[in-house]
């Protein structure tokens, strides 16, 4: 999925399609998302870069910020 569809998608129904974020969607309501959450870039890359290091790259941040323990990242 591209950036710009990936963030669009966010920004449209603010949980990206991630069951976590859809269940404290559905818990709390989106206006919870608008006051607590903010959405940011950390790297790009362009299209003709390869896709399994975007998915390494996703992995490393996500370790990084340790968003499966204490986040909303489940995989």
């Amino acid at each position: 999925m591209r950036v710009r569809q990936r963030w669009r998608n966010y920004f449209s129904s603010k949980d990206g399609g991630n069951k976590n974020l859809i269940e404290l969607k559905n818990k709390e309501g989106e206006e919870y998302f608008e006051k607590y959450f903010t959405f940011t870039l950390i790297e790009f890359y362009n299209r003709s870069y390869d896709p399994e290091k975007i998915i390494e790259r996703e992995q490393y941040w996500k370790k990084c910020f340790d968003t499966i323990n204490n986040g909303y990242n489940s995989n």
